[in-house]
């Protein structure tokens, strides 16, 4: 048996125990749930708050689309209104593929469409990816301070996170400086481009505000949802609940991370004792306000990209042919 079959079986069968181990997370949340009080706190919720949680989540859009045509700048000047339809195309791709494909997509699209080579769309992802963990470290580093009633072992936890932080900030500098030199040409190269914009102050402090607003935004739209379901916890609180959600979501398990995203919440909602029937509601509101308009705004061009990629596959399939025969 090849390799590539048993990777595949391996991946099947990890993602499968992940969405196993999510289920049997949200039975142990909501199996003493009461029914009735969770449809009355998503009765209750205020319509015009969430519709201002998914505008808001737009302008947290806004955020990554900024920061990532910063870090593609020394390679490509991107359009802002180009580059924010292919943010909206990778969200509805991660919204109703699994594995994450919107990754893929994205990378697919700045490389056919602006010419960015996917080895640098790749290190500008992964640079996103560490700037997004070191940014949401730097902002819970307080929390044991701003929530006084924080279990202890959570706040012993919290206490290491700025830590944390330093850490992936040395290692992100040593590989920055070690592949400064690489001519863009070359692979290492095309790689170190991805994070060519951090090379100077001006840089890191223009990637380092897009990431708090990253943050701050995607805070505010929890928090409006939060007012719309009348629970009300502080604005740190909505940090640690992000904190723990993008923990739960870390590892790719079901398109749109449906579940874990919920599991996440109701988590971090219970050690700020807010009841399972309101912190349920508010995580599929949550989760509503970040899926529904960003995958109706992208997936026309999901649908294109698709259409396309199949018509390029079905093209190049009869000159495979033909091109061996000319061998011959």
């Amino acid at each position: 048996m090849s390799a590539h079959p048993v990777r595949r079986a391996l991946g099947i069968g990890l993602r499968l125990l992940l969405v196993a181990l999510v289920a049997f997370g949200l039975w142990l949340f909501v199996r003493g749930l009461d029914p009735r009080a969770l449809l009355a706190a998503l009765r209750s919720a205020s319509p015009s708050l969430l519709a201002a949680a998914a505008v808001v989540n737009l302008a947290h859009l806004g955020f990554r689309m900024l920061r990532l045509r910063e870090l593609v700048r020394p390679t490509r000047l991107i359009g802002t209104g180009r580059l924010y339809r292919y943010f909206l195309a990778l969200c509805a791709g991660n919204n109703l593929l699994p594995a994450r494909a919107g990754e893929a997509v994205r990378i697919w699209l700045l490389h056919s469409r602006e010419g960015v080579a996917a080895s640098t769309a790749i290190s500008a992802s992964v640079v996103e990816k560490v700037s997004d963990v070191v940014s949401l470290l730097i902002l819970v580093a307080p929390l044991p301070w701003l929530l006084s009633d924080l279990p202890a072992w959570v706040a012993r936890s919290l206490s290491f996170s700025g830590l944390a932080a330093a850490v992936l900030i040395a290692i992100l500098a040593a590989l920055l400086h070690a592949h400064r030199h690489y001519p863009p040409h070359t692979l290492r190269g095309r790689i170190a481009l991805g994070g060519r914009t951090l090379h100077g102050v001006a840089g890191v402090l223009t990637i380092s505000l897009l990431s708090f607003g990253v943050w701050v935004s995607d805070a505010a739209t929890l928090l409006l949802v939060l007012r719309a379901v009348h629970v009300e916890i502080p604005f740190a609180g909505t940090l640690f609940v992000l904190l723990t959600l993008n923990l739960a979501i870390a590892a790719p398990s079901t398109p749109a991370q449906v579940g874990a995203f919920e599991l996440g919440t109701v988590a971090a909602l219970r050690v700020l004792h807010v009841p399972e029937e309101p912190a349920l509601a508010v995580a599929l509101l949550y989760h509503l306000a970040q899926v529904i308009p960003v995958t109706l705004l992208g997936l026309p061009d999901l649908l294109l990209i698709t259409r396309a990629r199949a018509v390029a596959r079905a093209e190049s399939a009869p000159a495979a042919p033909s091109a061996r025969q000319a061998d011959t």
